[in-house]
């Protein structure tokens, strides 16, 4: 489960995408999804802030693992209730619900464990909707020069104001 908040929004918005559907504050399930991604946002008419998030194929690497069902749904009903129960209602506290297991029961032997993938991104590109953007994150390296950097910039601060 997903509880969105976006924007001071707990009450999002969901729309499918790929294909693309209009926003809705009606809560639903989809099963199986039909889609690849679908987008959150704090408003029903494409707000200030989006969240993307992948159901299944594009070209990222890993690859997504398809969920049996996706629901976008109450939030306190499903906190109520995580397993499973009537999907209604509209415009409260939203969340997503993503499930494995559905169709075919998943069964794991005592210590084991399964993976599953999703994405989770605030630039469409990220799961395969729209233009390429590339954003440029310091790696480890750049971070801890910085860090030296400040470190001693603090250090020469400190100094100069002990012989004062």
């Amino acid at each position: 489960m997903w509880d969105w908040e976006i924007a001071g929004n707990d009450a999002s918005v969901f729309r499918t995408r790929n294909p693309d559907g209009t926003f809705t504050n009606v809560f639903q399930a989809f099963q199986p999804p039909a889609f690849q991604a679908f987008e959150e946002s704090n408003s029903i008419s494409g707000g200030l802030f989006s969240i993307f998030a992948t159901v299944q194929g594009g070209s990222l690497s890993p690859a997504p693992t398809p969920p049996d069902r996706v629901s976008y749904v109450s939030w306190s009903t499903a906190e109520g209730a995580p397993w499973d129960f009537t999907v209604s209602g509209a415009g409260a506290d939203s969340a997503t619900l993503h499930f494995w297991g559905v169709t075919t029961p998943l069964t794991l032997a005592a210590g084991a464990s399964n993976s599953f993938t999703e994405y989770i991104s605030t630039v469409a590109s990220a799961v395969g909707i729209g233009p390429s953007v590339v954003l440029a994150v310091p790696t480890l390296n750049e971070w801890m020069l910085i860090a030296m950097a400040l470190l001693i910039a603090g250090a020469a601060v400190y100094g100069l104001r002990r012989r004062s």
